[in-house]
């Protein structure tokens, strides 16, 4: 994800900004675990394994990425929870 950070990063004009949105861990549980506890029971091989934005659900790990990818200084905010129902 380093060089894909970079990547999206290159276009950018002196003084711009590069906004990242993620979503913390749990996102559609307890939905999403009883749809991949199903798939594993079904098919097991396609119950996924690592998901590299599962390392970047928190405001100091997207810095952390910035600087790997050569984006230095960098910012990042938490959202501050959980987007409310029907929020677009």
């Amino acid at each position: 994800m380093p060089a894909f950070v970079a990547e999206m990063w290159r276009p950018v004009r002196p003084g711009g900004t590069l906004a990242v949105t993620t979503w913390g861990g749990g996102l559609f549980d307890p939905a999403n675990s009883l749809f991949w506890e199903a798939v594993g029971r079904i098919s097991p091989d396609l119950v996924r394994g690592f998901n590299p934005w599962d390392d970047i659900t928190t405001p100091d790990a997207v810095v952390g990425l910035y600087a790997q990818g050569g984006i230095t200084p960098s910012t990042a905010a938490g959202g501050g929870g959980p987007a409310p129902a029907g929020a677009a």
